[in-house]
């Protein structure tokens, strides 16, 4: 046996084929009575008929249904250890879409069918459409049937071959994927559900939708329904195909789930009793499906050719039935979404409410005027197209493995491109662009909702403040420390210590028009603080944390001291300060503060509040433009420019210090610009529009850096912000700029020093920057002017792309590494949590250097291009949630120190 994977063919030896004509050839038939039928089993002319065609023609044309079946179906075997059975070596038909994201698809058969069942739908599930999804589809031989090994040993029932399908698509490399079953494949692919959902088995398929009957005690409000309520045309038609299988159809079972050992002498040595026995099956099971005989006979020959032979087969219903003597519709429920197609020949048809009743996870339904047991066989077109609306675009399912959508890339990157997940270490996953602007939209909508209902606060508030209640502007201070939380050893010796207070940090509060009053107020720990508002915000994480359970001792912290949510102003601070001398004292400044009268203060807040809702209206447009927009920054020195260079693979942007030190130069793709590369010099004073050469100056590539040397010798407020339109040849999958999706352009940023320090921050925060990457010198760390800047934009972004460059030459990376970290924990939390995302130690010099190799950058790209592709809820749509609730939380402050006015606080 071998632990990789070997091809399979079927290739029935020739002493094998003269066996079966021989045994043939000397079958003795049973009588019959006259006009029996099919009252009394398989009809007599029929399985002599069979019979004779089989040994007289069929088996003479076995080769060729013999290299049909391996041209149909691409066949291996692996061997599968199962736990307490040793190891197993499993046949298996593996088919893969020419759809690199395809949805991974295991198919389980039942009896007495076999991989066989694949074969019709197998070329519709891989088929490549834009119309639907696609799968990657694996059909396994459960142990025992077809080509696979049967397990020597007793007691291998349902948790068994589950067992073996899962690992078996583990090895494949699918650890997430979906399932599709009958008959037995039914019962196995839900006990994979069960097993290994939802980590690895994302939802399941069954065209054997089962329930459980009412029940007394288990469920008595759905027996209640069914004895008050007449049951429809459809379901007792239903349950009426369900009574006549349990009355007429189910000796099989009894047999096979009693005595299989008795049976199987006659499977194995007669292959006319297999024939009988499995015949009878396919005729009554079937919705009047015209069987031609060589379909029968190949269906039956894979029984008789069989491994392990053909009685291995239904000893799955002994094992089964042991191990769950109370029936198949126990134990139903499973933790991942499942769909049902409902075929009107079914063997078990139950009214629909005691499937829904067994089944809380069911999501997907569709029924159909014709079909029976082997809907695979009988009606591919209908049960393919079933999983084609369950998995595909719109579906219920749609997206449960996460990147593998089903959805084909065309040819075409300008029209359909994809992009590489790089967020998955594990898979060489494909998203196309189209969906991730979909999923884009979806989070961009609830966002716009937010700002809307944030902007009608603010009006209210600025109405409010103006015509009913002037509204007063609190200010906090710090009180005496708090008494420190008690240790576990001072609670043992004491347990009647009073209750400390870790939660909260007490403040005093005062209002700028009335410094004579004061009073003692409570900072709520912001992550456990329930504001007092409606604004549904969107959640834009990659792994939501659990809620905190410290939350209700926040908010009883105490009965008579006011809970207010922050100690500070984010959005709506006033610098109440202005015209103070900066080294003055604390009580000066509150001396002019208390000059203030309250109508001074309360008009500052107005128009704090109307620079807001300016801000606001820009977000929003912001935020329905599709395109995004990166600043690079960083520490004088750092390699900034260099970086970009590296991120365009080509020396564009002057790398020397001096002439980018305080220029703005924003790359964009030559694409924007009918292909052209070019400088466009945007005229002082103008709005840029490409389409308006009044608004600019053009200029060729080879002037970039005479150009920014120019803008040097200006003032700040007189510089020109430079257009790049550059050309990327690289494939859409690998470009940041050219990818194919949506305009992004890079903002190579002046480097930080105290002259360029506002201007930055000032850019950083406006709505139209998206992404912030901050390139820091590995040799020096963060300067003062980089930590100023980092803590202040990770206020208003919450999540950071931080470049370490120049990396390589350091020696001890590991105290830089380590270094780095601490200071980034500090500055941007948000930042520090997702840091194996967001923060690289490069060095980018290295990276422009032809024909050598640069892991570390390459990641760099790949998470960088990740984060402003893949992940543009986080870093498009984050920083305005950022601000949003920066600004609701002023606004709750505001509230809870105004308790007459929290009418406008919703």
């Amino acid at each position: 046996m071998s632990d990789t994977e070997a091809p399979f063919r079927i290739s029935i030896s020739d002493n094998e084929l003269e066996s079966l004509k021989q045994k043939l050839a000397l079958t003795r038939f049973p009588d019959e009575l006259e006009d029996a039928g099919r009252d009394y089993g398989a009809p007599l002319a029929d399985i002599q008929r069979l019979t004779n065609y089989w040994k007289d023609t069929y088996l003479s044309k076995w080769r060729e249904h013999e290299a049909k079946l391996n041209e149909d179906l691409p066949q291996f075997t692996r061997d599968i250890e199962v736990d307490g059975f040793g190891t197993l070596n499993i046949h298996y038909v593996h088919k893969k879409s020419t759809v690199v994201d395809a949805v991974p698809l295991l198919f389980v058969h039942g009896w007495p069918g076999s991989f066989l069942e694949a074969r019709k739908i197998l070329p519709l599930l891989v088929e490549n459409s834009p119309e639907h999804p696609s799968f990657h589809v694996v059909a396994v031989s459960l142990p025992g049937y077809g080509f696979s090994e049967a397990p020597k040993k007793k007691g291998f029932g349902s948790t068994q071959y589950a067992e073996v399908g899962h690992k078996l698509m583990l090895a494949l490399g699918y650890n997430e994927y979906v399932t599709q079953g009958g008959d037995w494949g039914a019962l196995i692919t839900r006990r994979i559900a069960q097993l290994y959902g939802p980590k690895h088995s994302k939802a399941w398929h069954t065209n054997m939708p089962l329930g459980e009957a009412p029940h007394p005690t288990r469920r008595p409000w759905l027996l209640l329904t069914y004895l008050l309520f007449k049951l429809s045309p459809k379901e007792k038609a239903g349950l009426e195909r369900t009574q006549w299988f349990q009355e007429k159809g189910i000796g099989y079972f009894k047999e096979q789930s009693t005595q299989p050992q008795t049976l199987g002498y006659s499977l194995a040595d007669s292959p006319v009793g297999l024939l009988g026995w499995i015949f009878e099956k396919l005729v009554n099971w079937t919705d009047e499906y015209p069987w031609t005989d060589d379909e029968v006979l190949t269906w039956i020959s894979i029984y008789w050719f069989s491994r392990a032979g053909p009685a291995a087969s239904v000893r799955i219903y002994y094992e089964v039935n042991n191990q769950t003597p109370e029936g198949f519709a126990r134990n139903i429920e499973t933790p991942i979404p499942v769909g049902h197609s409902y075929f009107p020949k079914e063997l078990a048809i139950l009214p629909r409410s005691w499937i829904k009743a067994s089944n809380p996870t069911l999501v997907f339904e569709s029924e159909h005027e014709g079909g029976g047991h082997f809907a695979a066989h009988e009606r591919p077109e209908a049960l393919v197209g079933d999983l084609r609306k369950m998995f595909g675009k719109g579906g219920p399912a749609f997206g449960v493995v996460p990147g593998k959508t089903g959805r084909p890339a065309t040819s075409s990157a300008a029209t359909s491109p994809t992009l590489t997940n790089f967020s998955d270490s594990h898979a060489d996953k494909q998203l196309r662009g189209e969906d991730v602007q979909e999923a884009y939209i979806e989070n961009k909508d609830r966002l716009v909702n937010a700002i809307d209902s944030t902007k009608a606060i603010l009006n209210d508030i600025r109405s409010f403040n103006r015509d009913e209640w002037v509204v007063r502007y609190p200010q906090l201070k710090e009180t005496a420390p708090e008494e420190p939380e008690a240790t576990p050893e001072e609670l043992e010796l004491a347990p009647s210590l009073p209750n400390r207070r870790p939660k909260g940090q007490r403040r005093s509060l005062s209002f700028a028009d009335d410094p004579s009053f004061e009073t003692e107020v409570v900072v709520a720990d912001p992550s456990n603080y329930s504001p007092k508002r409606s604004v549904s915000m969107p959640i834009i994480k990659d792994d939501p944390e659990a809620e905190s359970s410290s939350s209700d001792d926040v908010q009883k912290e105490s009965d008579n001291v006011r809970l207010i949510p922050a100690s500070d102003f984010n959005v709506l601070r006033l610098d109440l300060k202005l015209g103070t001398h900066p080294h003055s004292s604390s009580s000066t400044a509150a001396s002019l503060v208390s000059q203030l009268e309250k109508a001074s203060i309360a008009n500052l807040l107005d128009e704090r509040i109307t620079a807001s809702l300016s801000h606001i209206d820009k977000l929003r447009l912001r935020v329905e433009d599709t395109s995004s927009k990166v600043l690079v920054t960083g520490d004088l020195n750092a390699g900034k420019s260099t970086f970009v260079n590296a991120l365009l693979r080509r020396e564009v942007m002057p790398v020397d210090q001096q002439p980018c030190t305080t220029g703005f130069c924003e790359v964009h793709d030559a694409a924007e610009n009918e292909g052209v590369e070019e400088v466009h010099i945007v005229k002082e004073g103008a709005k840029y529009d490409i389409l308006d050469e009044s608004t600019f100056t053009k200029a060729p590539l080879e002037d970039l850096e005479t150009i920014v040397g120019d803008n040097e010798h200006k003032p700040v407020n007189q510089q020109n912000v430079i257009k790049l339109y550059l050309a990327d040849s690289r494939a859409p999958s690998e470009s940041l700029l050219n990818n194919g999706v949506v305009d992004i352009s890079l903002i190579d940023a002046p480097g930080l020093n105290r002259d360029s320090l506002k201007t930055t921050a000032l850019f950083a925060r406006q709505e139209e920057i998206d992404v912030v990457v901050f390139v820091v010198s590995a040799e020096n760390h963060f300067t003062l002017s980089a930590k100023e800047f980092l803590a202040n934009a990770s206020r208003e972004k919450a999540y950071l792309f931080i470049v370490v460059n120049k990396y390589a030459g350091i020696k001890n990376k590991e105290k830089c590494r380590k270094a780095v970290f601490e200071q980034i924990q500090q500055l941007s939390p948000r930042t520090y949590e997702d840091a194996d995302d967001l923060i690289h130690f490069v060095d980018s010099a290295a990276a422009l250097q032809p024909y050598t190799a640069n892991p570390a950058f390459d990641d760099l790209e790949s998470a960088l291009r990740s984060f402003v592709l893949v992940k543009r809820s986080k870093s498009k749509l984050q920083p305005v949630s950022t601000y949003l609730n920066n600004l609701l939380s002023d606004i709750q402050l505001l509230a809870d120190a105004n308790p007459r006015g929290r009418c406008w606080s919703r």
